[in-house]
C-alpha cells in the first residue's frame, strides 16, 4: 500500500513541476528551474524512500512529525556520509608528486 501512495505522489509531483517549468520559463531562466526542479524531485523521492523504509504512519500530526524526525536523521547521516567519502577522496595519494609519471 506504501508503494502505490508514492507512485500516486510522484506522479502528481512530476505533473506539478511540468507545468510549473512551462509557467515560470519566461520569469527564471532554464538553469533555475531545473535545479528548483531537481531539489524537488530529490525531496520527494527521499522523503518517499523513507516512509517506505520506515513504520511510520502519517495519518495524524503526530505521525507527520515523527516522518520529519526520521527523515532529517536519514539526511543528516546521507550528508555525513557524504562529506566521509569525499575527504577519503582528497586525503588519498593520487600519484601527482611521483618520479614514474610521464609527460
Amino acid at each position: 500500500m506504501k508503494m502505490v501512495l508514492f507512485l500516486i505522489i510522484i506522479a502528481v509531483f512530476v505533473i506539478v513541476v511540468l507545468v510549473y517549468l512551462y509557467r515560470s520559463q519566461a520569469i527564471h531562466g532554464p538553469v533555475i528551474n531545473f535545479l528548483i526542479a531537481a531539489l524537488l524531485l530529490f525531496i520527494i523521492i527521499t522523503v518517499g524512500y523513507v516512509y517506505i523504509k520506515s513504520d511510520v504512519e502519517i495519518s495524524n500530526l503526530d505521525g507527520i512529525v515523527a516522518l520529519t524526525k526520521v527523515y532529517l536523521h536519514w539526511l543528516g547521516g546521507l550528508l555525513k556520509n557524504t562529506g566521509n567519502i569525499a575527504g577519503y577522496v582528497v586525503r588519498q595519494d593520487w600519484g601527482l608528486n611521483s618520479t614514474n609519471m610521464t609527460r
